[in-house]
């Protein structure tokens, strides 16, 4: 059988991350991608009807189905919050499943799927959902190939007491603060953009964001965005196990470096009940 990563001691490069839940959650959005080959050349109206039937069968009910088209994009977090950035080419036409309840949104085209979710349960429930998708759609459509499988979470940190983008100092860690460290100019700070990126010895690429910007839900208040994006490229077999333990893998490095981005005072501050 063959391997979604290479095997190594993965776990070697960042500590062990601590699974303990936060008491005041600060994930926006949680989004899984994954790009496929060889599968059906065209995805029908009856085909879309067939998979929002299977997976409303569980416990989620996608009460609403609509076609979408898409055109290459990527989903970028900037000083002026989050936006999509667009580019030309061929548009691909699917559909788009959303919940009853609008925390859960599925994406079908003939060469992707995609699964979102607004309101995180934790990684065993929504790795539950996502099975169901990818089990549905390997069923219905038969892909033999994946060529990407990326895991992004996007989260919004706020606090009334945050004035000043001085207040992440001490809460997000040296390592990732950049300027907000500079005793100098830190004071003056209102704004800032900063992305760095990982790739590991398992093969796992990471883009990590860390944005300043005003709050929208408080006014006169500066909000830390960490936008984390963990992926595996290259083609190989698609095997839903094998994509499933791949998302395993992109969690732990997800949590990993988020718990990298913050000071550990903060963290447990985070996890304390409010």
């Amino acid at each position: 059988m063959q391997k979604g990563y290479k095997v190594v001691n993965w776990m070697s490069a960042l500590p062990e991350p601590n699974r303990a839940p936060l008491a005041r959650p600060v994930l926006g959005l949680v989004v899984c991608q994954i790009a496929v080959t060889g599968g059906a050349a065209k995805l029908s109206t009856r085909d879309a009807i067939a998979v929002q039937e299977r997976l409303s069968a569980g416990p989620v009910r996608y009460s609403e189905l609509s076609p979408i088209q898409r055109r290459p994009f990527s989903l970028q977090v900037g000083p002026a919050g989050l936006s999509q950035g667009i580019d030309p080419g061929d548009t691909a036409s699917g559909f788009r499943l959303v919940s009853k309840d609008g925390n859960w949104t599925v994406s079908l085209f003939t060469d992707a799927l995609g699964l979102d979710c607004r309101q995180y349960p934790g990684w065993t429930a929504y790795r539950s959902h996502l099975s169901e998708l990818v089990t549905v759609y390997a069923e219905r459509f038969a892909p033999d190939g994946e060529n990407r499988l990326g895991l992004r979470y996007i989260n919004a940190l706020t606090n009334e007491a945050a004035e000043s983008a001085v207040y992440w100092k001490g809460r997000v860690s040296d390592s990732f603060a950049g300027v907000l460290s500079d005793a100098q100019f830190a004071p003056y700070l209102t704004g800032s953009f900063s992305r760095t990126e990982f790739t590991f010895d398992d093969g796992l690429h990471c883009a990590t964001s860390l944005t300043l910007q005003p709050d929208q839900a408080h006014l006169g208040r500066v909000a830390a965005l960490i936008d984390i994006d963990v992926s595996r490229g290259g083609t190989r077999l698609f095997e839903p196990a094998i994509t499933l333990e791949t998302a395993d893998h992109c969690n732990t490095r997800a949590l990993q470096v988020f718990q990298a981005t913050l000071t550990e005072s903060y963290l447990d501050e985070l996890r304390a009940s409010s």
